[in-house]
């Protein structure tokens, strides 16, 4: 298992969230969830069970937000509140470990929820809580960390799903969960973990460590990232390097002032002459990983646009058979 990361409980739920929307900050303001999603995992095996609450929010939808999950005021208008769902959602995850990816944003909203209801809890009490964000920060710094590209990093396949929206996303966070955290925990043993009172120590000396150096892309990848910190933070903040600093270009304001700028293309400019640099036998490699970021960039657009087109799709067919429920109900009465 990574050293980045330690189980908290032998049962987990990998959990997602739906809202009406959010404040630019990121925080709930007076908006609600309207969708929770939950897959249980226990001694690091997926067991099958899961949990999926449609929730009627008592506000509307915003359109951003609609764009993204298309979860509608007509589909939700039916369903049950949160005050009405809050115990099978507590007896779900009571104990458990929460697997959260951004775990800030569903914590926020969960904890808004509860303090609605007049809960003296928050979901901090009742679970630990573990945000895969956090983790692929430290497993890839410089790297896309979203869930999409968590999955085409780890391979995890996403197009195979049969439900969809937040019970998805917690699914294939399942998934990225083991994939990212398996392996190997540490080359060095807790004495404690033994039973022994005193510290066990290895000696590593005479074991010839080998170096994989990243690949062409994952190179580029990272110097671009810390281009772009740099240029946004400063070294004195930062202190990658005076080398990952680009002189910035001035821009006059008028009246004598000027603005000092340093734009995309300087940075890719600067990116160029570092891989020159980093792969002189390769002087096609920046052209390469340009190519590559573009397939890349074209594959997640596809898994978005194919995971928007399955959540519609469902919520048609969810539609369309509440319908024919209530056509039939009124046809007997």
């Amino acid at each position: 298992m990574s050293s980045y990361y330690r189980e908290q409980c032998e049962r987990k739920v990998c959990l997602d969230t739906e809202t009406t929307g959010k404040n630019d900050d990121g925080t709930p303001g007076d908006h609600r969830i309207i969708e929770i999603g939950c897959v249980e995992i226990i001694k690091r095996r997926i067991t099958g069970r899961t949990m999926q609450l449609y929730i009627n929010p008592e506000r509307k939808v915003d359109e951003e937000a609609f764009s993204v999950h298309h979860i509608s005021d007509e589909f939700l208008k039916d369903k049950p509140k949160f005050a009405d769902i809050y115990q099978q959602f507590y007896d779900f995850v009571a104990g458990a470990e929460l697997i959260i990816h951004n775990a800030k944003f569903d914590v926020g909203f969960l904890n808004h929820e509860l303090n609605i209801l007049h809960r003296n809890i928050q979901i901090e009490n009742i679970c630990k809580i573990t945000d895969t964000l956090a983790v692929a920060r430290a497993l890839y710094p410089g790297q896309r960390i979203s869930l999409d590209a968590l999955c085409a990093k780890l391979n995890v396949d996403e197009s195979s799903r049969t439900t969809h929206g937040a019970l998805l996303d917690a699914q294939i966070l399942s998934e990225v969960y083991l994939a990212m955290t398996g392996g190997q925990e540490t080359l060095f043993n807790d004495g404690n973990r033994f039973g022994f009172g005193e510290e066990v120590r290895r000696d590593f000396s005479s074991i010839r460590t080998k170096v994989i150096r990243p690949a062409e892309f994952e190179m580029a990848d990272h110097l671009k990232y810390l281009y772009k910190m740099n240029q946004a933070k400063g070294i004195e903040s930062i202190g990658f390097g005076k080398e990952y600093l680009i002189p910035p270009k001035e821009i006059p304001l008028g009246d004598g002032k000027v603005k000092t700028v340093v734009d995309d293309g300087m940075i890719e400019e600067a990116l160029k002459a570092a891989l020159a640099q980093e792969f002189p036998g390769n002087p096609d490699v920046y052209d390469r990983y340009v190519k590559f970021c573009k397939e890349r960039d074209d594959k997640m657009s596809k898994i978005k646009q194919a995971r928007l087109d399955a959540k519609r799709q469902e919520l048609e067919e969810t539609k369309k058979r509440e319908d024919a429920l209530e056509a039939q109900a009124a046809g007997q009465s």
